[in-house]
C-alpha cells in the first residue's frame, strides 16, 4: 500500500546564464568567489560570502573609504542584503567577506512567484560599490559620493515537483487482506495561486472492486516538507457503490505562511554543500468502512526529494 518515488525532482543546474564574472565595461567588477549557508536564527538564515572586487584605476595606490554591499532577489522578491563599510581597495583586486541574512518572511512571496513561473526562479545579485571621496582622499571638502558602476549577477534554478507524481502506477488499499479500492491514472497540476495558498488540483480514477458500497468518511490530506506540515484539510467526496469505477476530483493546498518554518530545514549550515534538499510527502487518508470494520487508511501517498541550488558552484 502506498508508493514512494525516489527521483530527485529539483534541478540544481542554472536556468539562466551564470555571469559571476561580468566581462568588459569601465566600472568595477564584483565576483562572488563562494557563498554558503550559515547559522539559522528566528527571522533569518545567515549567508557567508567571499567576494573579489576589481576596482577601476582611480588611484595607483590603495583606495580607502569604499562601501561595498549587495542585494539579492529571487524572481524580483528581495531575500537578502549585505553591506560592509570603509573598505580599503588594493590597486588590482581586493578579496573580502560579506555576511547577509536571508529573510524567512520573504519565502512565501518567493514561493508564490516560483509556482506562478512554472517552478522556475531567477536569482539576481545587484552589487553596490560607493566611494566616499572625502574619506578616501582625507580632505574636508563638500564633495559628492560616487557610486561605481557594477554589473548585476544572474543565475537561476528550476524544480519539477508535480511532474514526479506517478500517473499510471496503481495504489491499492486493503482491509483484512482484501483490496477495498484502487487509485490510478492520477493527474495533478497547480491551481490558481492566491495570497495565502498554492493549490494542487488532483484528478484520479478510483475503483471499488468489492460487493459492498464503500463510503469515504473524514477524507483528509496532509502535505509535509521535511516533516513540517505545510498543508492539511478536508476533501469532499461521495461514497462508491459496489463494483464501480469513477473519476474523483480533489484539491490540496500548501499554506504559504507555513513555509517560513520549512525554509530553515531546507538549507544546511555547511560550507561544502551546494544543494538544498527537501523530502516532500503528500498523503490522502480516510476512515473506510468495509465488512463491518472501520479503519483509518491511506488512500494515496507520494514521496519525493526536491532539490534547489541557490549557490551553484
Amino acid at each position: 500500500m502506498g508508493y514512494s518515488h525516489p527521483m530527485k525532482t529539483g534541478n540544481p543546474q542554472n536556468t539562466t546564464a551564470d555571469t559571476r564574472e561580468p566581462a568588459g565595461g569601465s566600472g568595477s567588477r564584483l565576483r562572488l568567489v563562494d557563498s554558503y549557508w550559515g547559522e539559522t536564527e528566528d527571522d533569518g538564515t545567515r549567508i557567508h560570502t567571499r567576494v573579489n572586487l576589481v576596482a577601476p584605476n582611480l588611484l595607483s595606490g590603495e583606495l580607502s573609504g569604499v562601501d561595498i554591499g549587495y542585494q539579492a532577489s529571487m524572481n524580483e522578491v528581495t531575500v537578502a542584503e549585505a553591506e560592509r563599510s570603509n573598505v580599503a581597495l588594493h590597486p588590482d583586486s581586493t578579496e573580502l567577506n560579506l555576511d547577509a541574512v536571508f529573510h524567512h518572511d520573504s519565502v512565501p512571496d518567493w514561493w508564490r512567484s516560483h509556482v506562478e513561473n512554472d517552478e522556475e526562479t531567477e536569482i539576481t545579485v545587484a552589487p553596490t560599490v560607493d566611494l566616499d571621496i572625502e574619506r578616501a582622499l582625507d580632505i574636508n571638502l563638500p564633495l559628492t559620493d560616487v557610486s561605481l558602476r557594477t554589473p548585476a549577477l544572474h543565475r537561476g534554478f528550476s524544480t519539477d515537483v508535480l511532474d514526479s507524481v506517478p500517473e499510471s502506477c496503481p495504489q491499492e488499499t486493503t482491509v483484512l487482506g482484501r483490496t477495498v479500492f484502487r487509485v490510478e491514472d492520477v493527474e495533478v497540476e497547480w491551481g490558481e495561486v492566491t495570497e495565502t495558498e498554492t493549490p494542487v488540483e488532483v484528478e484520479a480514477t478510483v475503483t471499488n472492486p468489492t460487493r459492498f458500497p464503500m463510503p469515504f468518511g473524514d477524507v483528509r490530506y496532509e502535505i509535509r516538507m521535511n516533516d513540517v506540515v505545510v498543508g492539511e484539510g478536508d476533501v469532499e467526496t461521495g461514497g462508491f457503490p459496489a463494483d464501480t469505477t469513477k473519476d474523483v476530483e480533489a484539491q490540496a493546498a500548501i499554506q504559504v505562511d507555513r513555509l517560513t518554518e520549512w525554509w530553515p530545514t531546507h538549507v544546511r549550515e555547511d560550507e561544502d554543500t551546494a544543494v538544498e534538499e527537501t523530502v516532500l510527502e503528500v498523503e490522502f487518508y480516510a476512515a473506510v468502512g468495509a465488512l463491518g470494520v472501520s479503519r483509518r487508511v491511506t488512500l494515496f501517498e507520494h514521496s519525493d526529494t526536491v532539490e534547489t541550488s541557490v549557490f551553484a558552484r
